[in-house]
């Protein structure tokens, strides 16, 4: 990666890469609490036994 060292105004790359990962990991949100009733509605006809270990 010596090709960065020289670059003139490369110093921007290192935060930008930092406030991208912060913004995408922020929108992430655990799918868990939503799949559990979904699965176990009246459409897909699951019990919560069988979409339990599905889960796990």
């Amino acid at each position: 990666m010596d090709c960065w060292k020289g670059a003139i105004g490369s110093n921007w790359i290192y935060p930008t890469v930092i406030i991208c990962a912060n913004g995408f990991f922020s929108t992430m949100r655990p799918s868990e609490s939503f799949l559990t009733p979904y699965l176990s509605g009246p459409d897909k006809n699951l019990t919560i036994e069988q979409v339990t270990p599905l889960l796990w």
